[in-house]
C-alpha cells in the first residue's frame, strides 16, 4: 500500500478533466487501477511513481487516477496499481531523445 498523501505531483494540472468525473466513480464502486483493469485502455501502464535519492516520491505517470482515486475518498494506492521507478535528480533532467522526453527543469527544486 502506498498512502497518496506522500506523492508530490509533477505537472502543473489536468489536460483531461472531462474524465475525472467518471474516475471518481469508478473508485468510489470500489474500482482499482490493476493492470488488468488497465488493460482495455491504449495507455495500460500501472500508475508511475518516481522515487529519488532524498526519499520524495514523485507522480510520473497517473497523475488522473491519483486525483481520481484521492477525490473519491481512498487515501492510497494497493501495491498491484503502481511501479516505483528509482531515480536521480541528474537522470531526470537528461534528454532522452528516444523516448522525446525533455525535462526543462529541475525535479529538486520544483514541484514542491
Amino acid at each position: 500500500m502506498f498512502e497518496l498523501k506522500i506523492l508530490q505531483i509533477s505537472q502543473s494540472g489536468l489536460r483531461n478533466q472531462c474524465n475525472i468525473g467518471s474516475m471518481i466513480e469508478y473508485v468510489k464502486q470500489g474500482g482499482f487501477w490493476t493492470a488488468a483493469y488497465m488493460s482495455r485502455f491504449p495507455h495500460n501502464k500501472l500508475i508511475q511513481i518516481s522515487c529519488f535519492e532524498d526519499g520524495q516520491h514523485f507522480i510520473h505517470d497517473g497523475h488522473h487516477r491519483s486525483v481520481s482515486t484521492w477525490l473519491a475518498g481512498r487515501k492510497y494506492l494497493r501495491d498491484d496499481e503502481y511501479e516505483i521507478t528509482t531515480w536521480t535528480y541528474d537522470q531526470y533532467t537528461e534528454i532522452n531523445y528516444k523516448n522525446g522526453w525533455i525535462t526543462p527543469f529541475d525535479r529538486s527544486t520544483k514541484s514542491r
